[in-house]
């Protein structure tokens, strides 16, 4: 009777274990709010996050790369920089410049969140669809700091989404050209991580008539260029619309 009780103690113990291991599983999945494409799983405070980093609906997209590096570097609920200030142009028009800027149909946005190296996004939204779907190019150039890691740039629309993942890398900057999708929502984004301090400015370049994917590419990364950013040159010339840009610091 003895033995017995003891052996009718342990598989009670044994239940119990197996209830609360069961309880954490359900418990842990219980706090996935979100799994994407990539089949990366969202947190409701780290999706919520994400569109206020980036955008809402980004999250579908993300990669498990940019996931893992906000984890690796703690960056989850950290503040999310903003700046705004005046730029006087030839003294006559005052334009917003800072991580934030509505010029042409479009609208630019950059934003950065650092720890011991910062997460940077980049984000041109289309107002409406642009007449001239050819291949545009979104940039960015450096001052003082660098860019240690490249992951994607991303064209979202309606019905359509298309990675990039072949930027055109410069020692203070780097470029991308997409192609216009023949759609409506139109978002690009590039995500990327750079060293603590300095600069990043950021601009978006639409293409006014069509232009070659090799020619798209015509171009280096200059202060002297449009937006701070892109200076063209050969078959580009006077090509893309010359949009001011964005800047953040680091």
């Amino acid at each position: 009777m003895f033995k017995k009780s003891i052996l009718l103690q342990y598989f009670a113990i044994m239940i119990v274990i197996c209830c609360l291991l069961k309880m954490e599983v359900v418990l842990a999945e219980d706090n996935v709010y979100y799994t994407n494409i990539n089949e990366v799983t969202f947190t409701l405070e780290e999706y919520n996050y994400i569109s206020d980093l980036i955008w809402d609906g980004y999250q579908k997209y993300m990669t498990k790369e940019e996931y893992e590096t906000l984890k690796k570097l703690n960056l989850f609920g950290a503040p999310i920089f903003t700046e705004q200030k005046e730029l006087d142009v030839g003294n006559k028009i005052m334009l917003k410049r800072g991580d934030t800027l509505t010029e042409k149909g479009r609208t630019i946005k950059i934003s950065k969140i650092c720890s011991d190296e910062c997460f940077i996004s980049l984000v041109n939204t289309w107002n409406a669809p642009p007449a001239v779907k050819s291949y545009d190019v979104i940039g960015v150039r450096t001052e003082t700091a660098t860019i240690k890691r490249y992951t994607q740039a991303s064209v979202i629309g309606n019905n359509y989404s298309q990675i990039y993942t072949n930027p055109k890398i410069f020692n203070n900057g780097m470029g991308y050209s997409i192609k216009v999708p023949n759609t409506t929502n139109i978002k690009i984004t590039t995500t990327f991580i750079t060293t603590l301090n300095g600069k990043i400015f950021g601009t978006y370049q639409h293409a006014m008539r069509n232009i070659s994917l090799a020619n798209s590419k015509l171009y280096n990364i200059s202060a002297n260029g449009y937006g701070k950013v892109l200076k063209f040159y050969g078959a580009a010339l006077n090509k893309y619309d010359a949009c001011n840009g964005v800047d953040i610091v680091l």
